[in-house]
């Protein structure tokens, strides 16, 4: 469940971003995937919005 909520987490913000893009940056991180997204959009994903959903979910792990 928690990885449910992480990934509909990563659609949250003002700036946005389509959950296919989303799903491919994450992807691009593990396997070659050609580069279809603005560098913007990847910053937003990868340093803003996926540190935020761990930092948070390692807080309700130590708290739980």
């Amino acid at each position: 469940m928690p990885i449910i909520f992480g990934f509909l987490s990563l659609r949250i913000g003002r700036y946005q971003v389509d959950l296919l893009v989303q799903f491919k940056i994450l992807l691009s991180h593990v396997f070659e995937v050609e580069q279809t997204w603005s560098q913007m959009e990847e910053t937003v994903v990868m340093n803003i919005r996926l540190p935020r959903i761990l930092l948070a979910m390692l807080i309700g792990c130590y708290i739980t």
